[in-house]
């Protein structure tokens, strides 16, 4: 029985309507499958490492998500590298990484969800890939430390709240592929000062820059 219950905690397999999640005891990472196929998701990172390389492949399984909360919360983090492959950043997958400085974000990936970023207060720039199509609502919301942003020509919406209160910001170019910025998507952002705009035709809602009393648009 003893024995029984080791090899319980070494690797264990639960079925979820259909879907197998593998853990291993010790191991950084927890990870979502389908039933067959090679793709999987990061459900859960356990590890405590400063500087942490996402690897493309586990256990021979292609790494194409960051699932929700992944990272949520770890204060050990300093940088992280996403490799190619990697598709979609879930719902607050980095959301409260205190310490994180510096992420490397693929141009694979074509979505970054609700809050994947918020509350990163140590996060000092974002390169955005090009190919992604929206900024959601609150991804990098209460980023204190944010300097510098680069929105790629694929964005066409920048929503709810996505910048709020990134009180570092002093600058940014929204390019022409944007269509719209929702309400309070700069909200609290209270150093901004300059915005470039290269859409002319562009709608953007009232509140959109609530709290930012020294913006002027260019």
């Amino acid at each position: 029985m003893k024995g029984s219950k080791i090899l319980w905690l070494v690797f264990f397999t639960l079925v979820i309507n259909g879907v197998n999640v593998f853990t291993q005891a010790g191991g950084d990472w927890t990870l979502w499958t389908p039933r067959s196929g090679c793709r999987a998701a990061i459900i859960r990172y356990n590890g405590n490492a400063a500087a942490v390389d996402i690897p493309a492949t586990i256990d021979g399984y292609s790494i194409t998500k960051i699932g929700e909360s992944a990272f949520a919360g770890n204060n050990f983090i300093t940088s992280v590298t996403i490799p190619n492959g990697i598709e979609e950043i879930e719902d607050r997958a980095f959301a409260g990484c205190s310490r994180l400085v510096s992420v490397t974000i693929p141009n694979s990936v074509k979505k970054i969800e609700t809050g994947a970023f918020a509350d990163c207060v140590s996060l000092a720039a974002i390169n955005i890939p090009y190919g992604v199509d929206k900024i959601e609502d609150g991804a990098f919301s209460g980023c204190g430390s944010l300097v510098s942003v680069m929105i790629p020509n694929s964005v066409s919406k920048i929503e709810r709240g996505a910048f709020a209160d990134c009180i570092s910001l002093t600058a940014i170019t929204i390019p022409r592929s944007v269509e719209e910025i929702e309400d309070g998507a700069f909200a609290g952002c209270r150093s901004l000062s300059s915005i470039k705009i290269l859409n002319n035709k562009i709608k953007i809602e009232r509140g959109a820059f609530a709290g930012a009393p020294s913006v002027r648009f260019e």
